[in-house]
């Protein structure tokens, strides 16, 4: 008999929206970076519990969250100057918390 490998059951676990939930304060001189994201698995639709990992900008800390029972999970990002208008996310990780995909 030769060994086989079973596929992890996350390979078909994606990234179904990605949303901008950013807060601009009013007259004010900063605001704060958000993110809204919807994780679904290919076949059994909504995942709860999957880590979600990433960078705003080129910042080196780790944002994270973990999926609710909707599949929804927010990252609150760092509190940016108005003069800045905008950041990137980019999601880096998505998985269990102990085995992620990159």
């Amino acid at each position: 008999a030769s060994p086989s490998s079973k596929p992890s059951d996350y390979n078909k676990v994606y990234i179904k929206k990605l949303m901008d939930k950013s807060k601009h304060k009013k007259k004010g001189k900063t605001w704060f970076s958000k993110v809204k994201i919807v994780v679904k698995h290919k076949n059994r639709g909504i995942m709860k519990g999957i880590f979600v990992a990433g960078v705003f900008g080129n910042l080196e800390k780790l944002f994270f969250c973990r999926t609710n029972s909707k599949g929804i999970c927010n990252i609150k990002g760092p509190k940016l100057k108005s003069a800045q208008n905008e950041i990137n996310f980019v999601v880096t990780q998505l998985g269990d918390g102990e085995s992620t995909y990159n």
